[in-house]
């Protein structure tokens, strides 16, 4: 069974529902907001899978877990016989560039919450927890 396959089932009930060519909508399982349009999946050309909630900014990994799944679920299996040249990147440039510029947004406004001497919640250490490994992951991938 496909990523996206595997995907689409597990999702089953939570309103999902093709958008394009490659592309479905859905209703968040992570943050259960009512929504059908909260949670973007995609196929990539190498049928990788990505998730996006577009309510309440839940993780990859908080979204399949919330429906029995694991983050590997969401790449094909990798061919252990094949050559092994550079791998190919999970994003474009451009998705890149777009995910590090909104990571870039949410340490700017929890840094001028400290700076205006506001109160960090606990919910803001963890963004900020998922915000630094989002850019560590990006990283990686430019390295690739």
């Amino acid at each position: 069974m496909s990523a996206i396959d595997r995907l689409i089932d597990a999702l089953h009930g939570h309103g999902v529902r093709a958008s394009g060519r490659g592309s479905w909508r859905a209703r968040c399982p992570s943050c259960g907001v009512r929504n059908n349009g909260t949670l973007h999946i995609t196929e990539q050309a190498d049928s990788a899978v990505l998730v996006c909630c577009f309510k309440s900014e839940c993780s990859a990994e908080e979204i399949v877990a919330a429906v029995g799944l694991e983050l590997s679920d969401l790449f094909p299996p990798r061919d252990s016989h094949g050559p092994r040249g550079k791998r190919r990147r999970l994003l474009t440039d451009r998705e890149a560039l777009d995910m590090l510029d909104h990571e870039a947004h949410v340490l700017v406004l929890v840094a001028s919450d400290i700076q205006r001497g506001a109160d960090v919640t606990v919910e803001d250490c963890a963004r900020l927890i998922t915000a630094t490994a989002r850019i560590s992951y990006l990283r990686q991938e430019a390295r690739s």
